[in-house]
């Protein structure tokens, strides 16, 4: 089985802030632009399931 490693990145949370609080509101291209910013990688495998890891 393969081994990863990331490296955690830093985030600044300032810009999510809003986008957050308007979440409904936003359109499908924000809403993927917001989730990009936030996830880190996405795992999925037979044993585990699916893992989302966030970067923040």
């Amino acid at each position: 089985m393969q081994t990863m490693c990331r490296k955690r990145k830093a985030i600044d949370t300032k810009p999510l802030e809003e986008p957050m609080k308007q979440w409904d509101k936003l359109t499908v291209r924000e809403k993927y632009d917001v989730a990009a910013a936030m996830i880190d990688v996405v795992l999925i495998s037979d044993e585990t399931g699916i893992e989302v890891k966030f970067s923040i």
